[in-house]
């Protein structure tokens, strides 16, 4: 929190020149339209934060401080143009003046060039939403209840507070979706190794016993415990190799089958005629059957 002690406007907004003594108390700027309230809260927020929130934000289109921040009559002549604010810091128990000139926003003249000061004023200027205009007030009353928390973050220049929580909203739904999956894929994977290995549980006792247990029937030694690095198939590669045969033989049957059926040898039969070979044909033994 900052207590006011003093207020000192020349040539901002609609004010000339004005002197104010606040005395660090709670106070309120009345009178008739058009006669500088809102230029009071203008210069007061312009020497904190170096910014004036009725030149910003929706239905603005753009005004900057350089241009209207000034008098009427002075917008030609920004240096002339400058708010003196005399404040106490109750969290660090100091008084500081601060002067901030339209020309050089982003500049103040901090007495005492104390660190500290320095560091509680450079919170308060990023931080430009101390002020609330008429304007945003209403625009909070009016508006449709459920769009007042968008509305708040508005206000307070809270959007890109916003914008992170729905970012990390996003990012939460989708981890919440692939833990989902990986917690499926585990169980799973879990239920397949207990049916495979005929076991109740996963128990590293049972586990382990149900491995050696077919490893011994493989010729595999057992494994003496399970470890992260443990790996059930260790052996296996080595147990299995393949048979022995004879090369040169089954080069030669290869060969062999890849042959043209016509250049391949095979057993020639003898086919011999009806009168070498001592048979007579159907018609010569009617020939020689008797008459009668």
């Amino acid at each position: 929190m900052i207590r006011i002690e003093s207020v000192h406007i020349e040539e901002v907004r609609g004010i000339r020149k004005l002197d104010l003594s606040l005395a660090q108390k709670t106070f309120a700027v009345s009178g008739p339209n058009g006669s500088g309230k809102s230029g009071v809260i203008d210069a007061i927020e312009f020497g904190l934060t170096g910014q004036i929130g009725r030149l910003t934000g929706r239905g603005t289109q753009g005004l900057t401080v350089a241009e209207h921040g000034p008098h009427v009559d002075k917008t030609k002549f920004p240096d002339a143009a400058f708010v003196t604010l005399t404040v106490f810091l109750p969290g660090i128990g100091k008084t500081a003046t601060i002067t901030r000139k339209v020309a050089t926003p982003g500049k103040p003249r901090i007495e005492p060039a104390d660190p500290a000061i320095k560091a509680v004023l450079g919170e308060v200027a990023d931080h430009p939403e101390i002020t609330l205009s008429r304007r945003e007030l209403l625009r909070f009353i009016l508006i449709e209840p459920t769009k007042r928390s968008e509305e708040i973050q508005t206000i307070l220049k809270l959007e890109e507070l916003g914008q992170t929580r729905a970012v990390l909203n996003t990012a939460q739904n989708k981890l919440g979706t692939a833990f989902k999956a990986a917690t499926a894929q585990v169980e799973s994977a879990r239920n397949a190794l207990m049916l495979h290995l005929q076991i109740a549980t996963l128990k590293a006792d049972d586990l382990i016993q149900a491995v050696n247990k077919r490893r011994t029937l493989l010729g595999l030694s057992a494994i003496p415990e399970l470890t992260p690095d443990t790996k059930l198939d260790v052996g296996l590669s080595e147990a299995i190799k393949p048979s022995d045969f004879n090369t040169g033989s089954s080069a030669r049957s290869r060969t062999a089958s890849c042959r043209p059926v016509s250049e391949r040898s095979f057993p020639r039969k003898r086919i011999s005629s009806g009168a070498s070979s001592g048979t007579t044909s159907p018609a010569s033994r009617r020939s020689r059957l008797p008459r009668t």
